[in-house]
């Protein structure tokens, strides 16, 4: 949970140290020093997710010590509702993106849409294997055979770049079909995540999204630049390091070796980038975007961590 704390007096406030609390419902889930000055500041905490689905309450109440003279002490709290969803749901909302996803497949492309269709047909397949799996108590095989499934659905990402190449989906409907793809994979990303429900398991999670992102820009932005397809690669080998993470994780196994090696390749992927934006091979507006999301899936493990 990320928090923005704004001072919306008309003084700034001297820097001092100044508690955050969060709360689910009334059980304290942290609370965070952070050395408040001026008008605005950020503080962020890891809330391990409840077993049981449903909704609950998260507040956030800031300097309930009241080092800070306001003329309002009365706007120091925020609490929103939160709907929790389990693997199950997940899992059940991603087979209706997935059905959605065809029907559109074979209305665009009839014949030509074979491969794609039999693509998500293998997504299905394994994501029922992974509820089945995680059902029956193994939650490893079950996070194994989501991540084959997210694995299958870039596949099918890069088949729809290949039949708009070959004039086969025109530039809209191929967008149209990634960004609903997009959602289903950060779907299965998630039901990786709700399997494991832990602190590791949601770093993990956010690492795997922030690569996968970074991924499916070059998709969107730059498909057929052969500069950005090799970049693609070393993202591809990155994501595979953090899938493997997380089923170490449900196993109770190490995972210091590949987060080592995801590091190492995303930092290799940012390197070769800078060069082909330097030389004038990828787009440097585009190269910029790309670079940040990099820089931000590198951060979710520094090397130091």
């Amino acid at each position: 949970i990320t928090v923005q704390i704004q001072n919306r007096g008309l003084t700034d406030v001297v820097a001092q140290e100044i508690i955050v609390e969060f709360y689910r419902d009334s059980l304290l889930i942290s609370a965070e020093n952070i050395m408040f000055e001026g008008f605005e500041g950020e503080v962020s905490t890891i809330w391990i997710l409840p077993e049981v689905a449903g909704y609950y309450n998260i507040t956030i109440m800031t300097d309930s010590e009241v080092k800070v003279l306001e003329s309002n002490e009365a706007d120091n709290s925020l609490t929103m509702e939160i709907e929790i969803i389990d693997a199950e749901y997940l899992t059940g909302t991603a087979r209706d993106q997935i059905d959605g996803i065809m029907g559109e497949v074979d209305e665009m492309l009839g014949r030509w849409g074979r491969n794609i269709i039999a693509h998500l047909n293998y997504v299905e397949r394994k994501l029922t294997q992974g509820l089945n799996s995680y059902e029956s108590g193994k939650t490893g095989l079950g996070v194994e055979c989501v991540n084959q499934a997210v694995d299958k659905a870039f596949l099918v990402v890069a088949e729809i770049n290949l039949l708009r190449k070959n004039g086969r989906l025109d530039d809209g409907n191929s967008t149209l079909l990634i960004t609903k793809m997009t959602l289903l994979i950060h779907d299965m990303i998630d039901i990786t995540d709700g399997m494991i429900n832990t602190e590791i398991s949601h770093l993990l999670a956010k690492a795997v999204h922030r690569v996968a992102d970074a991924m499916i820009f070059g998709a969107l932005e730059v498909p057929d630049n052969k500069w950005w397809n090799i970049i693609e690669v070393k993202l591809s080998l990155a994501l595979d390091q953090y899938q493997k993470a997380m089923e170490n994780t449900a196993k109770g196994q190490g995972i210091q070796l590949q987060l080592e090696a995801g590091n190492v390749i995303l930092e290799e992927a940012r390197a070769e980038l800078k060069n082909y934006i330097a030389d004038g091979k990828i787009p440097e507006d585009l190269g910029e975007i790309a670079l940040d999301m990099i820089a931000k899936a590198i951060l979710v493990f520094p090397p130091d961590l």
